[in-house]
């Protein structure tokens, strides 16, 4: 099943406030490429004032009691090993994996370079948003790259690093909100 629909979803435990909040239509999208279908159908579900809503686990979010908008959940987990050539190992890793567990993978397998990125709260989808960083290590450093699909052009896009325009707790995907679905 590549996504799932709810209507009046009660939300209070969609984000690490636990704050009450019920939404009109919230969709969990657990394959990424379903996702022009699933932005159509939130798109027809909007008011046209209120654009859908893009969230993981909703560590960085507030919703409101009553939240409108419609919302998707970015589900799809998984991590695939790309390369190994001893020196080097290039990962892709689905926007819903958690980003502790994704850390967590990566010490075990002995791939260094995102331990001190540990314990940080989210989703891999959201970690290249806020270039998420610690102890001296940003995310941005050790991505090569993101499949990201725009919002308004529809369709994927392969960014390099550099397109990401990565820079201290930020990034374009910050910049341009609602432009692009990680």
């Amino acid at each position: 099943m590549a996504y799932t629909i709810q209507q009046q979803l009660d939300m209070t435990t969609a984000s690490t406030m636990r704050l009450q909040a019920c939404a009109d239509w919230v969709c969990d999208l657990w394959e990424l490429d379903a996702i022009a279908e699933v932005w159509q159908l939130a798109l027809q579900q909007g008011d046209g004032q209120h654009a859908p809503v893009i969230l993981g686990t909703g560590s960085n979010s507030l919703l409101p009691v009553h939240t409108r908008c419609p919302i998707i959940r970015l589900r799809a987990a998984g991590l695939r090993l790309i390369d190994d050539n001893g020196d080097q190992v290039t990962i892709e890793v689905d926007a819903g994996h958690d980003w502790h567990t994704l850390v967590m993978q990566t010490v075990r397998n002995g791939w260094s370079g995102l331990e001190n990125l540990v314990l940080i709260p989210g989703t891999t989808g959201a970690a290249p948003v806020q270039n998420i960083g610690a102890y001296g290590v940003e995310v941005g450093d050790r991505i090569s790259g993101v499949r990201a699909w725009h919002t308004g052009r529809r369709q994927f896009e392969w960014l390099s690093a550099a397109a990401c325009d990565f820079s201290y707790r930020n990034s374009r995907f910050k910049q341009q909100a609602g432009q692009w679905v990680i």
